[in-house]
């Protein structure tokens, strides 16, 4: 069975960032102060370094020299006869979670990746990178990688997981006209951070990464709106509540005042009788 990866598309200004998914028919703007999930299915993290390439080589090395994870090299070896220099890393010798094997000769791209079950330590998934292409001042771009995930039940069957560039042209700038995309009327638009914010788009919009804040702005002012109906209506349900005490009250007094009267009355009957 195949199944395409969901389409998505994402703008980023520096500080805020937008996640566009057609399929969902839903826009989500997350600020600065939470900015929410990147990118996880790019050429070069090959949907397996996490969001905005958390994992890519360079940042895990920097880690591994500064001690925040654990990093064990593996030397170099040749793997479908291309040399690479591999290494393993985790939170411990004994909790290793992926296996990098750079390309020497290729920009050191990871020709081969291995992650691990946490808890098993057995092989889980193998990123193969199939297709580097030759750029410009000396540059390599992975064009094809394929991940494989084994089996997490005995009968169970292989996940395979394809990553393909179809056109690439890295030496001519693209146009800014390339960074926006029109959202249909219609689509909710939502901070995520609160949920209160969701609101509709009542037109077709064109947006760019310069929208960002407007979009952040709209989604506050449903906010403070739906906040403010809120209440309103706890309010003048308190309101009503304070009007059926007192009324009770008054009640209550007039009745008291009549039952004063009528046993007075009777007992002026009673002293002329």
């Amino acid at each position: 069975m195949t199944v395409p990866i969901t389409s998505a598309s994402m703008l980023f200004d520096g500080t805020n960032r937008l996640r566009y998914s057609p399929d969902m028919k839903s826009v989500n703007i997350n600020p600065g102060s939470s900015p929410g999930h990147g990118i996880d299915v790019t050429p070069f993290s090959m949907g397996m370094m996490g969001g905005d390439e958390e994992l890519n080589p360079g940042k895990v090395l920097e880690e591994c020299e500064s001690g925040i994870i654990f990093c064990r090299t593996e030397g170099t070896e040749v793997i479908d006869g291309i040399p690479v220099i591999s290494f393993s890393f985790g939170d411990n010798p004994d909790k290793i979670a992926f296996r990098y094997s750079l390309d020497e000769d290729r920009g050191f791209l990871p020709f081969r990746i291995i992650m691990y079950n946490y808890s098993s330590g057995k092989v889980e998934t193998t990123v193969y990178l199939t297709e580097i292409q030759k750029c410009s001042k000396g540059r390599w771009f992975p064009m094809r990688s394929v991940s494989v995930s084994n089996p997490t039940t005995p009968n169970g069957l292989f996940s395979v997981r394809e990553i393909k560039v179809t056109s690439l042209d890295i030496d001519t700038p693209p146009p800014e006209t390339l960074f926006g995309f029109d959202i249909p009327k219609g689509t909710m638009l939502l901070n995520p951070t609160q949920m209160l914010s969701a609101n509709k788009f009542q037109e077709e919009e064109h947006v760019t990464a310069n929208d960002l804040n407007k979009l952040l702005l709209r989604c506050q002012a449903a906010l403070e709106n739906r906040l403010a109906a809120r209440a309103f209506k706890e309010g003048k349900g308190s309101h009503l509540q304070k009007f059926i005490m007192i009324s009770l009250s008054f009640l209550v007094v007039i009745c008291a005042f009549f039952i004063f009267l009528l046993l007075r009355r009777r007992k002026k009957l009673h002293g002329t009788s």
